[in-house]
């Protein structure tokens, strides 16, 4: 195939590359953070943007996070741009933490204990397996209404975490660029003036 690689990547390899970026986490991390601070608007904007973003990661709509992050940031007025970047709160590193928490919560909240689920078979491997057999969408539904109730506090407390630790952040970001952006006028206007003097005096 024109331009393709002449060894093509296995699944494992893939695998390995989404939960350790070649290009080093923390480097991915560097590079999530500029991003957000160079993002045009107001720190309050961003913030909530990437709130948003960060909300959504904590629900169980695995794919569709960016557009229902986009969606809630357009409409309460955030960055949407802010609230991709607000999804990767969400990854590989935390699902799974997420998602047990998530599940947890939701049967609390729904009055239901997940020990005795257990113990009475309905979350046992055997009965989560997806199949054509009736009571499919049953058994769905024991893991996926329980996880997005669940998701409701959890994202609630990643998106005010977010908004609280990066709306400062982004604001100090955006003070010191603009303190830059004037000391170099500051000094373009000084060595301007210094060589229409030293013009003034040669005439």
């Amino acid at each position: 195939m024109p331009f393709g690689r002449r060894h093509p990547i296995t699944l494992t390899q893939k695998a390995r590359d989404i939960l350790v970026p070649k290009s080093g986490i923390g480097r991915l991390l560097r590079y999530a953070q500029l991003r957000l601070q160079r993002l045009p608007g107001t720190p309050h904007v961003i913030a909530l943007g990437f709130a948003c973003g960060a909300f959504i990661s904590c629900t169980p709509f695995i794919g569709f996070h960016f557009l229902l992050g986009g969606l809630f940031a357009w409409i309460v007025g955030g960055s949407i741009i802010a609230s991709a970047i607000g999804t990767f709160v969400g990854n590989p590193w935390t699902f799974p933490a997420l998602w047990f928490l998530t599940y947890r919560w939701g049967h609390a909240l729904l009055g239901r204990e997940t020990n005795e689920l257990i113990k009475e078979g309905d979350l046992a491997p055997e009965n989560l397996i997806m199949s054509t057999e009736p009571g499919m969408w049953e058994r769905i539904t024991d893991i996926f209404v329980p996880m997005l109730i669940g998701s409701i506090p959890a994202g609630l407390i990643a998106a005010v975490v977010s908004y609280a630790i990066m709306r400062p952040v982004v604001a100090t970001y955006q003070l010191r660029r603009r303190a830059k952006i004037e000391n170099r006028r500051k000094t373009h206007r000084t060595k301007k003036a210094a060589e229409m003097t030293e013009m003034a005096n040669d005439s």
